[in-house]
């Protein structure tokens, strides 16, 4: 998939141009204030996630049972202890490499397509990655409150269960932290470049939602989520992603601005144009 999308970009895009595109625009962001932001929040996720976990994660679930919609979709998990492990290590390496490397990818050869110098790439991957670890920090958060019980730990005897290879790990299934950044990632990245004015933005969700997907999907055969796990993560991924850049980072200047004063039944009203 991103090779066809590679492929279109070039085809449809050709030579690069020699000056800026017109259509690109400048977007709203404050170097210290979001470089601050992202750094912290993932210095915030990074802490949480090897140093604090075990004292924030919960011991016990305290959501302990499921329904029949999970517990149907349960099918698809790996029947082998090996086929749930090469999943769990893929999944990570699908959701921690290939979706970012996908998505801020493509937003960098849409930049360089538009003309658009590499400070304005480097722009755009601060402004994805912010709303990504915003995504990892709710993530973590509400995994530390749900303590909703991992599928393959729901299937031990009780005695077992503090045997697991990360106990501390057993009662974070609530979301799926993986899907949330892959699908975070791509609508980030998507959304940046249609507020940039890249003339292709939606490749970047045609080559890297499939990955996203792809994330969960393993997520489940790993057996580590359940289906409401990773579409939690999948929808909260993708609002999170369009929602930070569509409100905190939005262009500086669309089009020409005017306002005019008309008449209107109960009095006057402000029209414009922006």
């Amino acid at each position: 998939m991103l090779l066809i999308a590679l492929q279109l970009i070039s085809a449809q895009v050709g030579a690069p141009a020699a000056a800026v595109d017109p259509s690109v625009r400048e977007l709203a962001w404050s170097p210290a204030v979001d470089l601050s932001a992202t750094a912290g929040l993932g210095a915030l996720w990074v802490v949480s996630e090897v140093a604090l976990k075990p004292s924030l994660a919960p011991a016990t679930c305290h959501w302990c049972a499921t329904d029949g919609l999970d517990l149907g979709l349960r099918g698809v998990r790996a029947t082998t202890a090996a086929g749930r492990k090469a999943s769990d290590i893929a999944s990570g390496a699908v959701a921690y490499v290939a979706a970012p490397l996908a998505a801020i990818g493509l937003d960098w050869l849409l930049a360089w397509r538009a003309g658009a110098s590499w400070k304005t790439g480097a722009i755009d991957a601060v402004l994805i990655l912010e709303a990504v670890m915003v995504a990892q920090v709710l993530n973590q958060s509400v995994k530390f409150i749900a303590g909703r019980e991992r599928p393959f730990v729901a299937d031990l005897a009780a005695a077992a269960k503090p045997l697991t290879d990360q106990p501390t790990d057993n009662n974070l299934s609530f979301y799926s932290g993986h899907s949330s950044f892959a699908f975070c990632v791509v609508g980030a990245a998507a959304t940046v470049a249609f507020q940039r004015g890249y003339r292709q933005w939606w490749v970047i969700l045609a080559a890297g939602l499939p990955v996203a997907v792809t994330t969960a999907v393993l997520r489940m055969v790993a057996d580590k989520h359940y289906f409401t796990d990773v579409l939690t993560g999948a929808t909260v991924g993708l609002a999170v992603g369009f929602a930070m850049p569509a409100l905190f980072h939005r262009p500086l200047k669309v089009g020409p601005v005017s306002a005019w004063v008309a008449p209107a039944p109960l009095g006057v009203a402000v029209a414009g144009q922006w």
